[in-house]
């Protein structure tokens, strides 16, 4: 490996194959198909011919409860134009490190080679999601600014 995280991204919405899938999380390490696009489908593998044959039986969601509570937190403070460097009319790609009571969105704006980092926290399970810090990295992953917290 280089040493780099994998990253992970989340779509809202994708049409693939003319089926439609929501929230759908995809990686750029590795040719693999995941448990829970999986789970979507009635799968059928042919061994000797080495195919497998997906029938889609549902679109989702199939996101962790965390993870969706912790996207919903971060877009209600986008909404209200609290999230720095992320305004309510950008448009980009939302990349996701997930942990258990922790986690980290990557947003790319699609006119700007940046990115902003979001990491939300709370304290238990039941405790309320915050956001706990906030700054941007140039094209290389390098901090270039660290944004207040409002």
């Amino acid at each position: 490996m280089d040493g780099k995280k994998p990253e992970r991204a989340w779509l809202p919405e994708c049409v693939w194959n003319g089926e439609t899938y929501t929230n759908l999380i995809f990686g750029n390490h590795g040719n693999v198909l995941g448990l829970r696009f999986l789970a979507r489908h009635l799968v059928t593998l042919n061994f000797p011919k080495l195919t497998m044959y997906l029938k889609q039986t549902s679109i989702g969601p199939l996101l962790d409860e965390n993870m969706e509570r912790a996207a919903e937190f971060l877009n209600r403070l986008k909404e209200k134009g609290r999230v720095p460097g992320w305004s309510e009319n950008d448009e980009g790609m939302i990349i996701l490190e997930a942990q258990t009571d922790s986690q980290t969105f990557d947003f790319r704006k699609n006119s700007d080679s940046s990115a902003c980092h979001y990491r939300v926290t709370r304290a238990s399970k039941d405790s309320p999601w915050q956001l706990q810090k906030a700054w941007r990295t140039d094209e290389n992953d390098h901090t270039i600014e660290e944004y207040s917290i409002p």
